[in-house]
């Protein structure tokens, strides 16, 4: 009896076994199935998309195809330039850049361009001068002293450039009455030396004396002086002798005067 009831027992846990089994295939297979038509239907359902209203903030951009980077523009006008364009010469280019050389150094070198032009013109001063070989070499000069203001102007005559004869005049002026003594006593000076000189040949002394005024000319021809009586003639009158001789040279004499302060100039 507890043999069946036992027998009964292992045949409905076995039945029970198979319901579970079967169950849970038809468990799993249904979710497999309904797993794999909603797969299906989301992939095969496309989403709806918006329209968008035509032209509003939409900005279209055609990207330009890259072949056509290398494609040469045709430029008919360009092409007419190309063609009639002559470049310069190599010779066109060498003036225009020894022309910028030469400009540059005008502007570096003006001042001394400048300097050089004027030396130039004195020097060309200087040399008309001293072709005047034949003529008259005028100096003059102005002193002061105290009271007295005396203007020297000699001029000598000269041949080849030689000294042949020389006209001196001093011109003194002092006040009337402060310097009438001075200007007396030059006078004095001036009438010996006149009256000593007038046995010699070649020679005139003139004296001209008014009040706060004196004038003392010398006039003397060296062709014919006699240089040691024209010494003792300036000697006894308390004069000195400039010491100019005939045939002396103009351009000594001329030298000697700028040098003492004279301003000279030859005419012709």
């Amino acid at each position: 009896m507890n043999q069946e009831s036992n027998n009964i027992q292992n045949d409905n846990q076995e039945q029970n076994a198979s319901f579970l089994k079967n169950d849970n295939s038809e468990v799993l297979s249904t979710n497999t199935e309904d797993n794999f038509n909603t797969n299906s239907e989301v992939i095969s359902t496309p989403k709806p998309v918006a329209e968008r209203p035509e032209n509003i903030g939409i900005v279209s951009y055609n990207e330009p195809d890259k072949k056509e980077d290398n494609v040469p523009i045709k430029n008919d006008k360009l092409k007419e330039v190309e063609i009639n364009y002559t470049p310069p010469s190599k010779g066109k280019i060498f003036l225009l850049v020894v022309f910028f050389i030469l400009l540059i150094g005008f502007v570096i070198f003006l001042p001394d361009i400048s300097k050089m032009i004027e030396e130039r013109k004195r020097g060309d001063i200087e040399y008309e001068e001293v072709i005047i070989r034949t003529g008259t070499l005028k100096c003059s000069m102005k002193t002061n002293t105290t009271n007295l203001d005396k203007t020297y102007d000699l001029a000598f005559q000269f041949t080849d450039s030689k000294l042949d004869s020389a006209h001196f005049s001093i011109f003194t002026k002092g006040d009337v009455s402060l310097d009438e003594e001075a200007l007396n006593e030059l006078n004095n000076k001036c009438k010996k030396l006149e009256e000593a000189s007038k046995s010699l040949a070649g020679v005139t002394i003139r004296c001209t004396y008014t009040p706060g005024k004196f004038l003392e000319e010398q006039i003397l021809s060296y062709s014919t002086i006699d240089t040691e009586k024209l010494d003792d003639a300036f000697l006894e009158a308390g004069e000195s002798n400039p010491n100019y001789e005939y045939q002396q040279d103009i351009g000594i004499i001329e030298k000697n005067l700028l040098a003492s302060g004279y301003e000279c100039e030859r005419e012709s």
